[in-house]
C-alpha cells in the first residue's frame, strides 16, 4: 500500500505560525498579482521587439522573464502550502537557469 504524502490528521500545527503564515501569503499573492504585470510588459515588449525587428528578443531578455516565472513558481509554491520555504527576499532569487521540478510538490 502506498504511504499517504499527506500529514496525518493528529498534526497540530501552531497558531502563531499560522498567523505569520497567513499573514506572507496575503504578501506574496499581491506579489505574484505584480509578477504578472511585469510579466505581461515583458512579453509585449518581446512580442513588439520581435515584430518591429524582425529577430528574437535578446537573451538577456528571455533570462529575465524566466526568472520571473521561476520566481512566480517558488511564490506559487509557498502560497498553496506545497513548501513551507519562504520566497525571495527571505531566501535566494531563483536564477532561472535550474530545473523547474513539478513533481516536488506534494500529490496524492
Amino acid at each position: 500500500m502506498a504511504e499517504n504524502a499527506y500529514p496525518s490528521d493528529d498534526v497540530v500545527i501552531d497558531r502563531s505560525k499560522t498567523g505569520k503564515r497567513i499573514l506572507f501569503t496575503i504578501v506574496f499573492a499581491f506579489i505574484a498579482r505584480l509578477l504578472e504585470v511585469l510579466l505581461a510588459f515583458v512579453v509585449l515588449f518581446e512580442l513588439l521587439y520581435a515584430f518591429i525587428t524582425r529577430r528574437p528578443p535578446h537573451p538577456r531578455v528571455t533570462r529575465f522573464a524566466h526568472r520571473l516565472l521561476r520566481y512566480g513558481f517558488v511564490v506559487g509554491q509557498y502560497t498553496t502550502y506545497n513548501t513551507d520555504d519562504l520566497p525571495f527576499p527571505f531566501d535566494e532569487l531563483p536564477s532561472g537557469t535550474e530545473h523547474v521540478d513539478i513533481n516536488s510538490a506534494v500529490t496524492p
